[in-house]
C-alpha cells in the first residue's frame, strides 16, 4: 500500500511538473520563435526614447498576404476574400479542410512572399513571416517596418480620415459616392505620409542613422520589384521618398530626448494564440 501511495505521489508530481513545463513553453519569452525574439528586441529599442501610446499593442506574425493568391490557384478561396488563411499561424501545422494544400501554401508563402505589414485601429500589428526572410540581417529595416505600423496603431488610423469623410458627407448632401471614395483614398494616403514621418523620427530618436527609414522604404519597394504600380492606399515610391527627404532636410528635424518614453515595456507572449503583446510604461 505504501509503495502504491509513493508511486502515486511521484506520478502526480511528474504530471504537475509536466503541466508547468508545457505552460511555461506556451508563454515564455525565452522560448519564442526567433522572429518574435527579434520583434521583442527591436520594439524595446524603439521604446527607450519614443512615445508608443498608452494602450497595449498586440503583434502577430502570420502566414502572409501571398496565401490569397496561392489558395486562389487551387480554388480554396478567392484572392479578394481570403483573410482566414492570410492570418493563419505559420509556426504550426494547419489541420483543417484540405490541410495538405494549406500547409504547402504556408511554406510557399514564406518563400515567395514579400516584406509586408499592416495595422488596425484596435491595437493590432501584423507582420507577414516572409518579411523576416526578406529582411534577414537587416534589423534596422525591420525596425522601420515596425515603426511605421506602430505609428498607425498609435494614431488609431484610419479613424481621423474616416471622421473627415463623415463630416464632409454631413455638411454636403450633394457629394456623390464616387467623391466620397476618392476623398477617403486621398486622406488614407496622407495617413501613410504621416506614418512615414513618425517612423523616420522614431528611428532617429532610437539612435538609428538619420536616413534609415528612407533607405528601408526604398528597399521594400526594390524587393517587391514593380514600383510603377499605383496602390489605392499608398503614395508611390518617388512621392514617399520626396516627402521623407523634405522632412529630414527641415532644420526643425532633430532628435528628441523624451522625459517619459514608453520603456520599460511589459511583455506577454501566447504561443497557442500566436501573439506577442506589450504594455507601455505608465509614469
Amino acid at each position: 500500500m505504501k509503495k502504491i501511495l509513493k508511486f502515486s505521489a511521484i506520478f502526480f508530481a511528474l504530471c504537475i511538473s509536466l503541466g508547468l513545463i508545457i505552460e511555461y513553453r506556451k508563454r515564455s519569452l525565452l522560448l519564442m520563435p526567433t522572429e518574435y525574439k527579434l520583434v521583442h528586441k527591436l520594439v524595446n529599442r524603439l521604446a527607450k526614447n519614443n512615445d508608443l501610446g498608452d494602450r497595449p499593442i498586440t503583434i502577430k506574425i502570420n502566414a502572409g498576404n501571398r496565401m490569397r493568391y496561392l489558395l486562389d490557384d487551387i480554388d480554396l478561396c478567392d484572392s479578394n476574400n481570403c483573410g482566414f488563411f492570410i492570418f493563419l499561424d505559420p509556426f504550426k501545422k494547419y489541420s483543417g479542410f484540405r490541410k495538405d494544400e494549406v500547409n504547402e501554401a504556408i511554406r510557399q508563402s514564406y518563400l515567395r512572399g514579400y516584406v509586408s505589414g499592416s495595422a488596425t485601429a484596435n491595437g493590432n500589428l501584423f507582420i507577414d513571416r516572409s518579411s523576416f526572410k526578406g529582411l534577414e540581417n537587416k534589423d534596422s529595416f525591420m525596425a522601420a517596418l515596425l515603426a511605421h505600423e506602430l505609428a498607425h496603431v498609435i494614431r488609431f488610423d484610419p479613424y481621423e480620415s474616416s471622421l473627415k469623410v463623415l463630416e464632409e458627407k454631413e455638411s454636403n448632401n450633394k457629394i456623390t459616392d464616387k467623391e466620397v471614395e476618392e476623398l477617403y483614398k486621398t486622406l488614407t494616403k496622407e495617413d501613410e505620409n504621416i506614418a512615414d514621418f513618425a517612423a523616420t523620427l522614431m528611428l532617429f530618436n532610437a539612435d538609428y542613422p538619420k536616413d534609415t527609414y528612407i533607405k528601408a522604404i526604398n528597399y521594400f519597394y526594390k524587393e517587391y520589384g514593380a514600383v510603377h504600380i499605383e496602390f489605392t492606399t499608398h503614395p508611390n515610391l518617388l512621392k514617399r521618398k520626396q516627402r521623407i527627404q523634405s522632412l529630414m532636410d527641415d532644420k526643425n528635424f532633430k532628435k528628441e530626448k523624451l522625459e517619459n518614453p514608453a520603456a520599460p515595456l511589459r511583455w506577454k507572449y501566447n504561443r497557442k494564440q500566436n501573439w506577442l503583446k506589450f504594455y507601455p510604461s505608465k509614469k
